[in-house]
């Protein structure tokens, strides 16, 4: 559903339109904590608030002598979300389209009974740090009264970064550095 929505937004060139009050408020703080600042940031909301353009993380740390980098760790996810209502089952929500869920058979609003054989896990997102993606696991599901097995292959969740300190930075990288990381800053000479 997101991403349709990202991509009906994307053809209109808008996502957020109701940033404006947000724009007017940061810029109200930048002009407060440094007067006489430059406290502008139109274009920034309009394409990274407003807009579809992704923000270009690695561009802004790298200024600040810093380096975005993934982590290389791979992270398991089941390619749904559990909706849990009282003491009932938690049911299946926000199913992935393509996912192997999915595709297995997997639908909206399944009450999930069993995960390989066991009890359905507290949380959800703790036991699949002991699993990695490809994983196969097989779910029991009850759909309209009847109870159905399902296996499938766990997906793979977003790619997750580390930030680390380029080894060399310039005197400017470490002044922006210390003005994010500590919130002090120097004149540049």
């Amino acid at each position: 559903m997101l991403r349709f929505l990202n991509e009906e937004y994307a053809l209109r060139g808008r996502f957020y339109d109701e940033s404006q009050d947000l724009r007017v408020a940061a810029e109200a703080v930048i002009r407060k904590s440094v007067p006489g600042a430059k406290a502008d940031l139109h274009d920034f909301f309009n394409r990274y608030v407003a807009g579809t353009d992704e923000m270009p993380f690695s561009d802004w740390l790298e200024r600040a002598g810093l380096l975005l980098k993934p982590s290389g760790q791979r992270r398991a996810a089941f390619g749904f979300s559990f909706r849990r209502e009282g003491g009932d089952s938690p049911k299946v929500q926000a199913l992935e389209p393509g996912s192997s869920a999915g595709e297995a058979g997997l639908r909206e609003g399944d009450a999930v009974i069993a995960v390989n054989g066991e009890g359905v896990p507290r949380s959800p997102e703790r036991w699949l740090r002991d699993h990695q993606p490809e994983d196969h696991i097989t779910l029991k599901v009850r759909r309209r009264g009847e109870e159905k097995e399902f296996t499938f292959a766990l997906g793979q969740s977003g790619t997750s970064y580390q930030i680390t300190e380029i080894p060399d930075p310039t005197e400017k990288q470490r002044r922006i550095r210390e003005g994010i990381l500590r919130g002090t800053t120097s004149a540049s000479r």
